[in-house]
């Protein structure tokens, strides 16, 4: 049986650029790329998996980017929160008017 060898968490969130923690929690709500489970601690991704899920994301925070020596993952940022902040725009400090 051959086939594409299946990704172990460290290697998907390191892939993600995430924590591994943050991976295992998108697990276990339900979110995130599927998990495969082989044991009751074992666990791996498909690597076709990995890439459907990111490909849905739509810009919402990592996105794949060819730099053509293969798939690389850049930041994205939502534009308004680039500019003004997750709270809005920033008000002036002690000696605004």
């Amino acid at each position: 049986m051959t086939g594409t060898p299946l990704m172990p968490p460290a290697e998907v969130a390191k892939y993600l650029r995430v924590d591994l923690r943050t991976l295992q929690r998108w697990a276990r709500a339900g979110i995130g790329p599927r998990p495969i489970r082989l044991g009751p601690r074992i666990v791996r991704y498909h690597p076709r998996d990995v890439e459907d899920w990111l490909g849905q994301q739509g810009g919402a925070g990592i996105t794949p980017k060819n730099s053509g020596a293969g798939l690389r993952l850049t930041e994205t940022r939502c534009p308004s929160q680039a500019v003004t902040g997750p709270r809005g725009p920033r008000r002036g400090g002690a000696n605004a008017a």
